[in-house]
């Protein structure tokens, strides 16, 4: 999404401020986050696929604390085993698509409208996804509102294009399980759900039909990077602040845009006491947190003629595409799950020789539809799926 915007400097007679030069490109940066990005969503996609034995890198305390701040493990393995990292595109790839995409098309729209845009610094992180987005810089917002429609709008419709061509291939890549069959792993290891979106359930059918009822997609990579690639659309048109929705609600409502900000905060509290689901409350905090460096308020335009038909049309199909991506309870864990989590917190401690083969396997953090949670020695947040090969866990296709 657009960066907030930077003024320019110096000082002009009032009426004759000129243009500031535009801006250079700072080529080797963006290429250096890009690759940067690419290298640790790569890995994510290990970690995320179950690639790398438990045993792997060793037990000790450095090796756990090292695989918990970064994908220690991942990155040891993927050079004793290149083709690990063959998983780890199948995620990082699409992914990065989407949001490469999604800033272009803020970009090239900025660059039509006469507005001053650098290209996308995408942001790496070594944990979670790998990545934190991407976002471009603008050096002052368009003084036209149907300009403010158009650029906020353009990243997010095109990115929800091709989030959805990557749903379509990362289906057609997954595997369906029985009822019996994901029962039976969310009260060995834990299931957790993705969750649906209008959008992402439309694109399952369209490639799997009508599952029987309790049959679900066991979902591959591909189709992982999707769906977060619609999340993320959704997240970046809430109407807050300057996100991509930002932009379009000020151009529509204006100063009032501030009180949608606050609203969204609100929403996302009561989104919480309806679900329980703690991502809502992670969310507010860190709509918060960005408050506090880009402020609840839109920068002011001035620009008081009436909207034009077709950016209407444009903000009441990011309006669509806001709806068809959200996802009411996202990745929650499967009911059979919950109850067996409920029975290891009451049950009672018994002998080691008498212990169950899989008494030590908790619920880890959140995983997508039918992927097997299983808790190795690293306390991995992500979790592994079965091999039969040597018993060490292995993406299923």
């Amino acid at each position: 999404m657009p960066s907030p915007s930077e003024e320019a400097s110096g000082e002009h007679p009032a009426g004759h401020e000129p243009a500031p030069p535009p801006r250079q490109h700072r080529w080797s940066l963006h290429l250096a986050l890009f690759i940067a990005t690419g290298f640790t969503t790569t890995l994510a996609g290990i970690r995320l696929a179950g690639e790398v034995p438990a045993e792997f890198g060793g037990e000790g305390i450095l090796t756990q604390i090292l695989s918990a701040v970064f994908f220690y493990r991942e990155l040891l393995y993927v050079m004793d085993e290149p083709s690990a990292a063959l998983a780890g595109l199948a995620f990082s790839v699409p992914l990065l698509g989407v949001f490469l995409t999604h800033e272009m098309g803020h970009f090239v729209v900025a660059r039509l409208r006469g507005v001053d845009a650098s290209l996308p610094y995408f942001i790496p992180v070594p944990f979670a996804l790998g990545t934190l987005g991407a976002v471009i810089g603008m050096r002052a917002p368009s003084n036209d509102r149907g300009a403010l429609v158009a650029i906020g709008a353009a990243g997010p419709l095109v990115g929800f294009v091709v989030a959805f061509v990557v749903l379509l291939i990362g289906f057609s890549l997954s595997e369906i399980k029985t009822a019996a069959e994901i029962a039976a792993l969310a009260s060995d290891a834990g299931v957790v759900v993705e969750g649906d979106s209008l959008s992402y359930a439309l694109a399952r059918w369209l490639v799997h039909g009508t599952l029987p009822p309790g049959d679900d997609v066991w979902i591959h990579n591909t189709a992982y990077a999707g769906w977060f690639g619609m999340y993320l659309t959704w997240f970046n048109l809430l109407p807050f602040s300057q996100f991509d929705g930002g932009h379009i609600s000020y151009a529509l409502v204006g100063r009032h845009a501030r009180a949608l900000s606050i609203g969204v905060l609100g929403t996302l509290l009561v989104l919480f006491a309806i679900t329980f689901n703690p991502l809502w409350v992670s969310l507010c905090v860190v709509l918060v947190l960005l408050s506090r460096f880009i402020g609840l308020s839109h920068p002011p335009i001035n620009d008081d003629r009436p909207m034009r038909p077709l950016h209407k049309l444009i903000a009441f199909a990011c309006a669509l595409v806001f709806v068809a991506t959200f996802v009411p309870n996202p990745l929650h864990p499967h009911p059979v799950s919950e109850q067996r989590g409920s029975e290891r917190a009451i049950a009672p401690r018994v002998p080691a020789d008498e212990a169950l083969p899989h008494a030590d396997l908790t619920l880890d953090k959140p995983r997508p539809r039918g992927l097997a949670s299983e808790r190795d020695s690293s306390d991995s947040p992500l979790p592994k799926r079965r091999d039969p090969r040597a018993g060490r866990p292995e993406a299923t296709p």
